[in-house]
């Protein structure tokens, strides 16, 4: 097992014992002890203000950007930049979207990359097969740095008078409050203001202490101990890297079956490769041309087969066929057959066009690219290990974050509004399959930014039916009290669905304000999402163009009803 320790005095550095017995363990230094307190008193307040009060998007992204500031100083303060700058960028990113648009993913993600990055700045290597051990490494620091802690007590108990962490900080902080108070007293105004903060101190204080629950105290003392943790883990042990050993040259029992079935491979796949340009490449597809299946199903097998290639280079080069005298062929045969892999990888990206190009883009179909994406990562990092000859736990290590990066980039992106954006653009240049995508799936706020361009469309159909859509999100949003009574009426209807018992995604925030009012005048600065923010003054600037849906319930039931019925000729 590969291990790692260093020990320095400075109150930022990280220790992580080699496993110590409980009579071999130190006391906290001073001055490390104050830095502890004062760091931990910190971080719960913040998290006890952010997540468990407050508990909104917002609020997350202020506490993943403080995460950021905190773990980013420690790794710099360590040295360990190049790794911990990436980390950190991508949590800043994770926090911006949360700002802008968020979900429950951006929360899930921003809390891995935390704790990753926290890992890292500890001096522990970031990889993920290691992750759960590392929680209960957390576990264990908290435990020995909390046992150092009670060494302090009872040393501190056993001397008399002060001790020094008094005598070198809490001295000084009695001084500077002893003068401030008199320099405030000097000032009537600012002694009336300093005084009225004081009471109004106090009683927020009484408040806190008269409603405590429970499950607050236990917030805060698992907060607490998971920072201690984070600071302070426990020795980790990571499963080594060990490259393949070649011993001695001799024949490998596979081999002939390896190179047989390799060069049978690269005569399939040519033979397959040369079928799908020519079916599907460079052609007009018919009317009843099956898209779901070649461009959907079929890109889907053919990520299955990328995904069968990976795993069998992986089988072939290990062990004994590393020392055959014969590999030099066999990596030839593997690198042609690596690169027709990679050429129906571009097939399957254009399938996956195909579906695009007919009828527009949706949340799924940017899964599906960036599926694809990490097969053919996958597929890179194999054959990197194959060329340096590298063990199975190194690819391991690596391949387990090309998914992990995959989520956090779809989780960064504003998939929605590229998703709408796309589709806007392509009725715009003369494609209107691809407005079927509009009411077919739920959109969040950033997602119908860009339809207000077709609030003018010149199909009357679609452009009615736009403009009523809008009248739902408004209505939703009560963002007129000209339509309260409206949208009250309509609130004790059942959802609006379309003659193909689809329920209109416009109906409700699927991912709106956390714990808003029911009127979005009256949203605080912890509860905005600059997206909806941006919607309601999109709504507002074309108000004329959709109150006459608002007003009338039947109407915009029709406009809507027609719409389905438009678009899902393209379905």
């Amino acid at each position: 097992m590969s291990t790692s320790t260093e020990h320095t005095d400075d109150p930022v550095s990280i220790v992580r014992p080699e496993q110590p017995s409980r009579m071999e363990l130190e006391s906290v230094p001073d001055r490390r002890l104050l830095f502890d307190l004062v760091l931990v008193a910190l971080w719960v307040a913040a998290t006890d203000w952010l997540i468990y009060r407050l508990n909104t998007y917002t609020s997350w992204a202020i506490f993943f950007a403080l995460a950021t500031i905190l773990f980013g100083t420690i790794s710099c303060w360590r040295q360990r930049i190049r790794f911990s700058a990436l980390l950190a960028t991508l949590l800043f990113a994770v926090a911006v979207k949360l700002i802008w648009c968020g979900s429950g993913l951006q929360v899930a993600c921003g809390i891995l990359l935390s704790v990753v990055l926290a890992m890292y700045a500890a001096g522990m290597q970031p990889f993920l097969p290691e992750l759960a051990s590392a929680v209960f490494c957390v576990f264990l620091g908290g435990v020995n740095r909390v046992s150092r802690y009670a060494l302090f007590r009872r040393k501190s108990s056993r001397t008399n008078g002060l001790s020094r962490i008094g005598v070198a900080f809490l001295l000084p902080i009695f001084l500077v409050f002893a003068f401030a108070s008199i320099f405030v007293l000097a000032n009537p105004e600012l002694a009336d203001q300093a005084l009225e903060r004081w009471h109004s101190g106090i009683a927020a204080l009484q408040n806190l202490i008269t409603h405590m629950e429970p499950t607050q105290l236990l917030f805060w003392t698992a907060s607490a101990w998971i920072l201690i943790g984070l600071l302070y883990p426990a020795l980790l042990k990571t499963f080594p890297e060990r490259d393949e050993q070649i011993s001695s040259s001799q024949p490998a029992m596979m081999y002939s079956a390896y190179r047989n079935s390799l060069f049978s491979l690269v005569s399939l796949f040519a033979i397959y490769l040369v079928f799908e340009f020519a079916t599907l490449w460079g052609r007009e597809f018919p009317e009843d041309f099956y898209y779901a299946g070649y461009a959907h199903q079929g890109a889907f097998w053919l990520t299955v087969a990328l995904a069968m290639t990976t795993a069998l280079l992986c089988i072939i080069f290990r062990g004994s066929t590393l020392a055959d005298p014969r590999l030099k062929r066999l990596k030839w045969l593997a690198m042609f057959w690596a690169i027709e892999n990679f050429v129906l990888a571009l097939a399957v990206y254009h399938r996956l066009f195909i579906y695009i190009e007919f009828n527009g883009m949706t949340r799924m179909r940017v899964i599906g690219l960036l599926g694809t994406s990490c097969v053919v990562a996958g597929l890179i990092w194999a054959l990197i290990k194959i060329r340096n000859s590298r063990g199975f736990v190194w690819l391991l290590h690596r391949q387990a974050w090309v998914p992990a990066v995959a989520v956090i980039i779809y989780a960064i992106l504003p998939v929605d509004w590229l998703v709408h954006r796309y589709n806007v653009w392509s009725v715009q240049s003369g494609k209107p399959a691809a407005v079927v995508q509009i009411v077919a799936h739920p959109s969040s706020a950033e997602g119908m930014l860009p339809l207000f361009e077709l609030i003018d469309a010149t199909n009357p159909i679609m452009r009615d039916g736009i403009r009523a859509m809008l009248a739902l999100w408004a209505q939703e949003l009560q963002l007129d009290d000209d339509i309260e009574s409206t949208t009250q009426a309509w609130r004790r209807e059942q959802r609006w669905r379309s003659p193909y018992e689809h329920t209109t995604p416009w109906i409700g925030l699927p991912e709106g304000f956390s714990g808003r009012s029911a009127n979005v005048q009256e949203e605080r600065w912890y509860q905005v999402q600059l997206a909806e923010s941006q919607l309601h003054k999109q709504l507002n600037e074309h108000r004329s163009k959709w109150i006459e849906f608002a007003q009338s319930p039947a109407r915009r039931d029709k406009a809507i009803d027609d719409f389905y019925r438009f678009a899902y000729q393209w379905y």
